[in-house]
């Protein structure tokens, strides 16, 4: 069964959430995938599409998660993936927006994993890096040194993140794992310089 839905519409996920009623969808699991981010100064970006990037990437997954979490509280072995990503873990100069977005997404699942253990619901972000998928063209960052130092695909990283969906934190690959260990130890200066040279 399909629902489209855009969530970048204000009432999207409340919506959505009554056709799944409709439907008599039973819910296990809730993966809040729906995302994207473009590249380019705060100040050229158009405002509507920075808007509706916090509308898609924060409140619409805020929202899905808020009406849906009663119903995962009752199905066995429940669990909410929401996809952050490696931006997540510091500033991003030339998608300050995204980089933001993905700050909240970590800090909103870190939250409700240990809110929502004891219910027997199982929280976790997943902070993937560069991924083979439409989310490069569709941000204009194909030509990026952060793309052309190589993608893991899609599945790879699905696998991972069902694999790990009861760890707080997912983060598929060695190489991104890496980098978002070196980030940590290094000064928030040199990181977010560093991220805005990877998609200059």
């Amino acid at each position: 069964m399909c629902i489209a839905s855009d969530l970048a519409q204000a009432g999207a996920a409340e919506k959505l959430v009554a056709d799944m009623a409709a439907q008599k969808v039973e819910l296990t699991g809730l993966i809040n995938n729906a995302g994207f981010g473009d590249r380019g100064d705060f100040s050229d970006l158009p405002l509507q599409r920075q808007l509706d990037m916090i509308q898609v990437n924060v409140t619409a997954l805020v929202d899905l998660t808020w009406r849906l979490v009663p119903q995962l509280k009752t199905a066995r072995d429940a669990f909410v993936i929401n996809v952050a990503s490696t931006a997540a873990f510091q500033a991003g100069p030339n998608m300050s927006i995204y980089y933001a977005s993905k700050a909240f997404v970590l800090s909103f699942s870190e939250g409700l994993h240990e809110e929502l253990k004891k219910e027997g619901v199982a929280v976790s972000a997943l902070c993937p890096g560069a991924t083979a998928s439409e989310f490069a063209q569709e941000a204009n960052m194909t030509n990026t040194l952060l793309f052309k130092a190589g993608t893991m695909t899609t599945e790879a990283v699905v696998s991972k993140a069902l694999a790990g969906r009861h760890r707080a934190i997912v983060i598929p690959g060695l190489k991104n794992l890496l980098m978002v260990w070196l980030g940590k130890l290094s000064p928030r200066m040199i990181t977010r310089r560093l991220a805005g040279l990877l998609q200059a």
